[in-house]
Order: C-alpha cells, then structure tokens, then sequence
C-alpha cells in the first residue's frame, strides 16, 4: 500500500512539527525548478525522435533505473511497491494523448534512425508558460558519461534541450529532490532556477 503525502513550505517549522507529532515522517525536500525566460537552442545536433515510441523498452528501463523520488526513499515502502508505481506511471503517460513524449534514438549514418536503440527519454505536460516535465530517464549505462566534463555532450542534456526545443513557450518546469545532485546540476546548466522549496511527509 503506498502511502498518504502531505507538502509544506520548507521554512513552515510550526507545521512540521505538529505533522511529526501526528505520526507523519518526513521523507525530502522537493525544490520546483523552471525557466525565468524563453530558452532557444538549435535542433540540428539533436538525436532524432521517433514517431510511434518504443514503449515496452521505455518501461524496462523505468525498471532499470535508480530512483530517487519520494517513494524509494522511504524506508516504510517497499521496493517492489515503489518500482511498480513507477511503471504504472509510465504506463499512463503512454496511454495521455495531453502529453509529449520524446525518445532519443541512435542514428546510423547510412540506415537512418535505429528505432530498436533508446538513450532515454522525456515527458512533459504541455503548457502556454511552461511545459512541466512529468518523468525522464536515461539509460544507466549513458550517465556514467553525463557525468563527465564535457556533460553537455550526454543523452540528458539532449533530453532536456529536446523539450525546449519542442515547446511551444521555450521554457521548462520541474520538480526534484534536493539531494538529487545529477539533475539540479543539468536544470542548472540549462538556464533553471530554483523557485520554490517543500518539505515532504508520508504516513
């Protein structure tokens, strides 16, 4: 069973407290990032994305990566519960026609895209100020590289760059864990700022 969730100001102490007092036990800070202005970057070094996605990989690799969201880091929830809430998720994403979902997909000089290959991919709620980043993923074997100097060059900063490019307003939202150094570090590069802070309780 997963459980109740409850978000306050991170600087509310008077309400986290009495959330304490009433068995509620705090899980992360969550920080909301976004883009204070239009962000352009060119489409021409992009990986392509394909137009019927490959679903089945995509929710494998949900499977497959290390999550650090709300669920998997409480100690009370189970693994099994938590990875299956990411798949569910994921699932519901394929089946939203409001959503956009872009994969990036290998691409060989002289057959064209490789639609059988996925670096990762994105989802993001469309929106007329900012398109709201639902769920990304990258392949575990491709962060290693992201988190090399030349980072800019990883399947994240395309992911990300991706989005942009696609959205209609040009600039992103997002939410994710303070603790989260991979993706505060890529929001960061990408022109993002932090612009609201929540502390976040489960019972």
């Amino acid at each position: 069973m997963l459980p109740l969730v409850v978000r306050i100001s991170d600087d509310d102490e008077r309400s986290a407290e009495q959330l304490k007092l009433d068995g509620w036990r705090e899980i992360e800070v969550l920080e909301t990032w976004q883009h204070e202005a239009p962000q352009y970057f060119a489409d021409d070094h992009l990986l392509t994305t394909p137009n019927d996605l490959d679903w089945p990989f995509i929710i494998r690799l949900v499977g497959e990566v290390e999550w650090q969201d709300r669920l998997h880091r409480d100690r009370a929830v189970l693994k099994t519960y938590a990875d299956q809430a990411k798949v569910d998720w994921i699932t519901a994403i394929s089946k939203c026609p409001t959503r956009k979902t872009y994969a990036l997909i290998r691409r060989d000089e002289n057959k064209g895209p490789d639609p059988m290959w996925c670096g990762g991919f994105i989802a993001v709620w469309p929106g007329s100020e900012f398109d709201t980043i639902d769920l990304w993923a990258v392949r575990p074997d491709y962060q290693i590289a992201d988190a090399q100097p030349y980072w800019w060059l990883g399947t994240s900063r395309q992911l990300l760059e991706c989005a942009i490019v696609r959205s209609a307003s040009k600039r992103l939202r997002a939410g994710t864990q303070e603790t989260n150094i991979a993706a505060r570090t890529c929001y960061e590069r990408i022109g993002m700022k932090i612009m609201k802070r929540q502390r976040t309780f489960h019972k």
